[in-house]
Parts: structure tokens; C-alpha cells; sequence
């Protein structure tokens, strides 16, 4: 009797010991997943940033490029107003996405708020790149036509609108991976929101 008691003792000893082993490792586990966690949720935060910055000054290059280029070409100066107009619109509109983002990226704020005006800046993201690329879309097709016009003989015209139409494409091609990028950046930001503790 006294000692199947002892080997019970031993056995709820033993059990407690391994509960113990596997509480702490349940804990670690908890650490190392809270900072790779935040580590995903930085590296995306770092994708906006670089986003808003890349963003306003490629615009902001892209007007004097454009100036420059048409005047060296002797392209007609409606081109360089045009796309000016249109890299104008996308700084301001840069400006205006992430100043209603402001600070919410920091995760200083409120999480269903921070969640919230992350869900608004995604859409409007989406739909700055629609109206610019079909603004961009417009001026290639006017400038298209011109360009075919300019050329002594309609080969050449062709050669010449086909190099335009292939610089549209990898632009888009270029602006559609990033844009997945910044649009997967804010998946993950509002994924690890809504996985934190409430409170």
C-alpha cells in the first residue's frame, strides 16, 4: 500500500515536472512568435515609409524629367504639361493618403481605429493607381497617335509606337508588383492589429 502510494507520488511529481517544462516552453514560444510578430509588423511599417517617400519623390523628379526630355526631343510642350499635371496629381494625392494615415502605423494608437484607417488607405491606394495609370494610359494613346503622325513613313511610326506601348506595359508591369507589395504591407500591419490583445 505504502508504496503504490510512493510510486503515485513519484508519477504526479513527474507529471508536474513536465507540465512545468511545457508551460515554460509554451511561454518562450509565445516570446519568440510576439517578436517575429513584431518584427513582420516593423518590416511592413517600413514598406509604407518608404512607400510614401519613394512615391512623392519620384514624382517631384519626374516634372523637370519630363520638361527636359521633351524640350530635347522636340516633342509639342502638351505632352510635358500633361504628364506634369498628372505626376502633380500623384504627389498631392501622396500626400493627402498618408497624412489621413498620420501616426497609426506605430501602433501607438487605437487598434480597430488604427485597423480602420488602414482598411481606407488601402482602398484609396487602389484607386490612385487606377486613375493615375489611366490618366498615364490616356496621355501614351494622344501621344501615340502624334508620334505615328511625326514619322516620315508608317513602319517607322509603328517602330516608334511600339516602343512607347512596351514602356507602358513594364511601367505598369513595374507599378503593379510594388503596388503589391505596399497593398501586402498593409495586409500583414491589419492582420497583426487585429491578432493583438484588445485593451
Amino acid at each position: 500500500m505504502q508504496d503504490s502510494k510512493m510510486i503515485m507520488s513519484e508519477e504526479l511529481e513527474q507529471m508536474r515536472l513536465q507540465y512545468e517544462a511545457l508551460k515554460e516552453d509554451i511561454e518562450k514560444q509565445k516570446i519568440i512568435n510576439a517578436e517575429v510578430m513584431e518584427s513582420i509588423f516593423r518590416k511592413n511599417v517600413r514598406v509604407l515609409d518608404s512607400d510614401r517617400k519613394l512615391g512623392v519623390t519620384v514624382g517631384i523628379a519626374a516634372i523637370p524629367f519630363v520638361f527636359a526630355v521633351c524640350l530635347l526631343q522636340g516633342l509639342d510642350m502638351w505632352v510635358a504639361y500633361a504628364l506634369s499635371a498628372v505626376f502633380l496629381v500623384q504627389i498631392v494625392w501622396y500626400i493627402i493618403l498618408y497624412r489621413r494615415l498620420g501616426s497609426a502605423v506605430t501602433g501607438q494608437g487605437d487598434i480597430l481605429d488604427t485597423a480602420l484607417r488602414l482598411r481606407e488607405f488601402r482602398k484609396g491606394y487602389v484607386l490612385m493607381n487606377t486613375v493615375l495609370w489611366a490618366l498615364v494610359l490616356g496621355v501614351f494613346v494622344v501621344m501615340g497617335i502624334e508620334i505615328y503622325n511625326a514619322w516620315s513613313t508608317p513602319l517607322k511610326g509603328l517602330a516608334a509606337v511600339g516602343i512607347l506601348c512596351m514602356m507602358a506595359i513594364a511601367g505598369i508591369c513595374a507599378e503593379v508588383l510594388y503596388g503589391r507589395r505596399v497593398l501586402k504591407a498593409c495586409d500583414g500591419i491589419i492582420r497583426r492589429l487585429e491578432d493583438s490583445p484588445r485593451g
